[in-house]
């Protein structure tokens, strides 16, 4: 039969998960900041594509109403 590890275990299970969580985002924090940077950046060029879908569009909307009229 195999020896068992003995792993040291906190006083309370509630201090073992904060910790555990704790050590997560220390981790994690420095690629989380590059992460939500992008996301920002896919963003705001989303919204640029958009209003110059809006602008072409505007143009085209007049462009046609002028033809109408004439």
């Amino acid at each position: 039969m195999r020896a068992m590890v003995k792993v040291p275990v906190p006083e309370k299970p509630s201090e073992a998960l904060r910790s555990a969580i704790e050590r997560t985002f220390e981790a994690t924090a420095s690629s989380t900041a590059g992460t939500r940077e992008r996301a920002v950046e896919l963003l705001d060029e989303v919204a640029k594509r958009g209003r110059d879908v809006r602008d072409q569009l505007g143009k085209i909307e007049s462009s046609v109403r002028g033809r109408r009229k004439g």
